[in-house]
């Protein structure tokens, strides 16, 4: 049998942060990618990355050979897009409060190319002591 150690309610809490956190960035690039798909259909093509986003929407609005209605359902996937940045953004700042709150996390944020978000998963999801 495989014994796990048990988490305190602060590590549940904080893994549940993390996990709809990794949610939300998921459906977030679903949403790009089914904007980009959809803009491609009608010729307007756009490179990846969430920062293209604001463009390829200008470029769909100003492209008078797509009809309004595709017009305006990529006007509804781009609001979906920033409220999914929004809530990111704020859960973002939760992160960085747990992980400065964290001595294991900032430790381990000290190593070249680990970030405040995989030192916290790392801190929350690893029990150092039993390593």
């Amino acid at each position: 049998m495989h014994f796990v150690p048990v988490k305190s309610v602060t590590q549940q809490a904080q893994g549940m942060v993390l996990k709809v956190r990794e949610t939300l960035v998921g459906q977030r690039t679903l949403l790009i990618n089914t904007l980009r798909g959809h803009a491609a259909e009608f010729g307007v093509i756009a490179a990846q990355g969430t920062r293209q986003v604001g463009p390829l929407l200008t470029a769909i609005e100003r492209e008078t050979a797509i009809p309004s209605e595709a017009r305006e359902m990529a006007c509804v996937l781009g609001q979906q897009i920033d409220d999914l940045d929004t809530r990111i953004k704020e859960i973002d700042v939760k992160l960085t409060a747990a992980h400065k709150a964290n001595e294991v996390s900032q430790r381990l944020a000290t190593i070249p190319r680990v970030g405040p978000v995989t030192a916290l998963t790392l801190a929350i999801e690893i029990d150092p002591k039993r390593v």
